[in-house]
Protein backbone atom coordinates (compact mmCIF):
# COMPACT_ATOMS: atom_id res chain seq x y z
CA UNK A 1 0.00 0.00 0.00
CA UNK A 2 2.76 2.55 0.63
CA UNK A 3 4.97 2.04 -2.21
CA UNK A 4 2.41 2.37 -5.12
CA UNK A 5 1.76 5.81 -2.94
CA UNK A 6 5.31 6.82 -2.57
CA UNK A 7 5.60 6.49 -6.22
CA UNK A 8 2.57 8.73 -6.88
CA UNK A 9 3.10 11.25 -4.21
CA UNK A 10 6.17 11.17 -5.99
CA UNK A 11 5.36 12.14 -8.92
CA UNK A 12 2.80 14.69 -7.82
CA UNK A 13 5.49 16.57 -5.76
CA UNK A 14 7.77 16.88 -8.83
CA UNK A 15 5.31 18.19 -11.02
CA UNK A 16 3.84 20.34 -8.76
CA UNK A 17 7.22 21.79 -7.74
CA UNK A 18 8.21 22.32 -11.36
CA UNK A 19 5.05 23.62 -12.40
CA UNK A 20 5.22 26.37 -9.03
CA UNK A 21 8.89 27.06 -9.80
CA UNK A 22 8.31 27.96 -13.30
CA UNK A 23 5.63 30.12 -12.66
CA UNK A 24 7.52 32.03 -10.29
CA UNK A 25 4.91 31.14 -7.43
CA UNK A 26 7.81 28.78 -4.76
CA UNK A 27 11.43 29.65 -4.99
CA UNK A 28 13.49 26.41 -3.74
CA UNK A 29 14.20 27.80 -0.14
CA UNK A 30 10.13 27.29 -0.24
CA UNK A 31 10.26 23.80 -1.45
CA UNK A 32 10.33 21.79 2.13
CA UNK A 33 7.01 23.91 3.29
CA UNK A 34 5.82 23.08 -0.60
CA UNK A 35 6.37 19.48 0.24
CA UNK A 36 4.87 19.47 3.37
CA UNK A 37 1.43 20.74 1.41
CA UNK A 38 1.50 18.54 -1.03
CA UNK A 39 1.87 15.74 1.31
CA UNK A 40 -0.99 16.31 4.17
CA UNK A 41 -2.64 19.51 2.39
CA UNK A 42 -3.57 18.04 -1.01
CA UNK A 43 -4.34 14.99 -2.90
CA UNK A 44 -2.48 12.45 -0.95
CA UNK A 45 -3.04 13.47 2.52
CA UNK A 46 -5.20 10.76 3.42
CA UNK A 47 -2.51 7.91 3.26
CA UNK A 48 0.08 9.27 5.40
CA UNK A 49 -2.54 9.85 8.34
CA UNK A 50 -4.10 6.70 7.94
CA UNK A 51 -0.16 5.39 8.64
CA UNK A 52 0.05 7.80 11.50
CA UNK A 53 -3.24 6.51 12.95
CA UNK A 54 -1.88 3.16 12.56
CA UNK A 55 1.14 3.96 14.39
CA UNK A 56 -0.53 5.07 16.96
CA UNK A 57 -2.99 2.66 17.20
CA UNK A 58 -1.44 -0.43 16.79
CA UNK A 59 0.96 -0.39 19.90
CA UNK A 60 -2.06 0.44 22.32
CA UNK A 61 -3.44 -3.22 20.88
CA UNK A 62 -3.87 -4.57 24.13
CA UNK A 63 -6.55 -1.76 25.13
CA UNK A 64 -7.82 -2.04 21.87
CA UNK A 65 -11.29 -4.04 23.50
CA UNK A 66 -11.15 -1.87 26.50
CA UNK A 67 -14.57 1.12 26.05
CA UNK A 68 -12.19 4.02 27.82
CA UNK A 69 -10.28 3.76 24.61
CA UNK A 70 -12.88 4.47 22.50
CA UNK A 71 -13.89 6.99 24.39
CA UNK A 72 -10.98 8.78 24.32
CA UNK A 73 -10.46 8.23 20.34
CA UNK A 74 -14.55 10.09 19.88
CA UNK A 75 -14.00 12.79 22.21
CA UNK A 76 -10.43 13.85 19.93
CA UNK A 77 -13.04 13.11 16.54
CA UNK A 78 -15.26 15.28 18.50
CA UNK A 79 -13.01 17.99 19.34
CA UNK A 80 -11.90 17.67 15.70
CA UNK A 81 -15.50 17.90 14.51
CA UNK A 82 -16.42 21.11 16.59
CA UNK A 83 -12.78 22.76 15.78
CA UNK A 84 -14.48 22.67 11.86
CA UNK A 85 -16.96 25.23 13.10
CA UNK A 86 -14.57 27.84 15.86
CA UNK A 87 -10.88 27.25 14.76
CA UNK A 88 -9.69 26.52 18.03
CA UNK A 89 -6.21 25.27 16.15
CA UNK A 90 -5.28 24.64 12.51
CA UNK A 91 -8.72 22.85 10.09
CA UNK A 92 -6.08 21.05 7.72
CA UNK A 93 -5.93 17.59 6.75
CA UNK A 94 -3.15 17.00 9.47
CA UNK A 95 -5.40 17.06 11.99
CA UNK A 96 -7.91 14.93 11.05
CA UNK A 97 -5.26 12.21 12.36
CA UNK A 98 -7.53 12.87 15.26
CA UNK A 99 -10.29 11.68 13.49
CA UNK A 100 -9.53 8.52 11.80
CA UNK A 101 -8.34 6.74 15.47
CA UNK A 102 -12.01 6.57 16.28
CA UNK A 103 -12.98 5.25 12.87
CA UNK A 104 -10.44 3.03 13.06
CA UNK A 105 -11.04 1.95 16.47
CA UNK A 106 -14.69 1.67 15.54
CA UNK A 107 -13.89 -0.63 12.86
CA UNK A 108 -11.88 -3.13 15.44
CA UNK A 109 -15.10 -3.49 17.62
CA UNK A 110 -17.46 -4.44 14.34
CA UNK A 111 -14.79 -7.04 13.38
CA UNK A 112 -15.07 -8.34 16.39
CA UNK A 113 -18.28 -8.17 16.94
CA UNK A 114 -18.88 -9.40 13.22
CA UNK A 115 -21.59 -11.77 13.84
CA UNK A 116 -23.94 -10.03 16.17
CA UNK A 117 -23.73 -6.94 14.21
CA UNK A 118 -24.81 -8.64 10.99
CA UNK A 119 -27.62 -10.37 12.69
CA UNK A 120 -28.52 -7.06 14.05
CA UNK A 121 -27.96 -5.40 10.08
CA UNK A 122 -30.26 -7.81 8.42
CA UNK A 123 -33.18 -7.09 11.05
CA UNK A 124 -33.07 -3.76 10.22
CA UNK A 125 -35.62 -2.44 7.54
CA UNK A 126 -34.49 -0.67 4.12
CA UNK A 127 -36.90 1.63 5.39
CA UNK A 128 -35.08 2.79 7.98
CA UNK A 129 -32.03 2.89 6.45
CA UNK A 130 -33.26 4.89 3.26
CA UNK A 131 -34.94 7.36 6.47
CA UNK A 132 -31.74 7.51 8.29
CA UNK A 133 -29.99 8.26 5.04
CA UNK A 134 -32.52 11.15 4.09
CA UNK A 135 -32.06 12.55 7.30
CA UNK A 136 -28.59 12.82 6.95
CA UNK A 137 -28.66 14.33 3.61
CA UNK A 138 -30.69 16.93 4.91
CA UNK A 139 -28.87 17.88 7.80
CA UNK A 140 -25.82 18.22 5.29
CA UNK A 141 -27.74 20.49 3.30
CA UNK A 142 -28.52 22.44 6.30
CA UNK A 143 -25.37 22.50 7.53
CA UNK A 144 -23.91 23.79 3.59
CA UNK A 145 -26.50 26.69 3.86
CA UNK A 146 -25.32 27.50 7.44
CA UNK A 147 -21.66 27.57 6.03
CA UNK A 148 -22.14 29.55 2.92
CA UNK A 149 -24.05 32.49 4.26
CA UNK A 150 -22.15 35.39 3.38
CA UNK A 151 -20.46 36.71 6.68
CA UNK A 152 -20.94 33.71 8.78
CA UNK A 153 -18.41 34.07 11.22
CA UNK A 154 -17.39 30.08 11.78
CA UNK A 155 -17.30 29.58 7.46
Amino acid sequence: MVVPWLIWVGVYVVIDLFKQTVRHHVVVKDWPWEIWEDIFGHAYWFVPLLMFSLAILLPLHRYWNHAWLGCLFLGASLVYGLNQYYSWFSRGHAMTLFAYLFYLWLGLQLHRHYPAVSGWLRRVSWGWVLAFAGLTLAMRVVEDKIWLEPGNPIG
